[in-house]
């Protein structure tokens, strides 16, 4: 098995796929899979095309998704969505990490409509491929015979 690996995409799927075809990653039939190191969204432009992706190889089996604290913070925004949206979307921390994006490209709404719609913001991210097969998929660290792959940390629980 072959491993490819790349840390803290953030939604910059053209990148990721440039560094992926330089080193090689398409041309590659043997078996391989892709470790995502964490933070597969927020900040980039492009979580849709990295959304499919990602679940595409997952489906195939040819991803290990570690869970990063973007990840976590998508996750939570989501949830507590009416409070933030209570709040203003564009004054919280959300905003400025780039998760609120991620949910404007995700759901097909704009952030006026989140404030307004949160719980339809729950409902459409909750369709996503990110919250049906992504996120339930990843995992806190992977370790092979010579090397653990985290995002950073390793839970101490």
């Amino acid at each position: 098995m072959k491993y490819y690996v790349v840390a803290d995409p953030h939604g910059y799927y053209n990148y990721m796929i440039a560094a992926l075809r330089e080193k090689g990653y398409f041309e590659d039939e043997g078996p391989k899979k892709l470790i995502v190191c964490g933070d597969a969204f927020d900040r980039g432009k492009e979580a849709v095309e990295m959304q499919n992706f990602l679940a595409d190889l997952v489906a195939k089996d040819e991803a290990i998704l570690i869970r990063g604290n973007h990840d976590d913070l998508l996750e939570e925004f989501v949830t507590h969505s009416a409070a933030y949206a209570a709040r203003g979307l564009l004054a919280t921390h959300h905003f400025s990490n780039g998760t609120v994006q991620t949910c404007v490209q995700l759901s097909g709404m704009d952030i006026m409509q989140m404030e307004v719609e949160p719980e339809t913001l729950k409902e459409k991210m909750h369709e996503t491929r990110c919250f049906r097969e992504l996120l339930p998929a990843m995992v806190d660290y992977y370790e092979t015979k010579r090397y653990i792959f985290v995002h950073g940390w390793i839970p101490c629980d």
